[in-house]
């Protein structure tokens, strides 16, 4: 069984009007509908990430208060500061 709808502007005929008033049953079961819904992860863009490594030498020149220097001699594993 389907039910339609439709949209109506007229006015009601005799025989309508008559049918519509008269006693009578109508028998319609019911049953309903149930969404499911879920989620589900899903690629749907990728991004590819690339760094490029640059080398220099560079010569700095400037005026030092206090230089401290690590030696470690090869062999030993003590270390001397200076």
């Amino acid at each position: 069984m389907s039910a339609e709808q439709r949209p109506a502007d007229r006015e009601l005929t005799t025989e309508e009007a008559e049918a519509a008033f008269e006693e009578k049953t109508v028998e319609v079961i019911g049953t309903t509908e149930e969404a499911k819904v879920s989620k589900e992860a899903r690629v749907v863009g990728e991004v590819a990430l690339e760094k490029a490594v640059n080398e220099r030498e560079e010569t700095v020149r400037d005026t030092v208060r206090k230089t401290n220097v690590e030696i470690e001699e090869v062999g030993t594993k003590s270390r001397k500061s200076k």
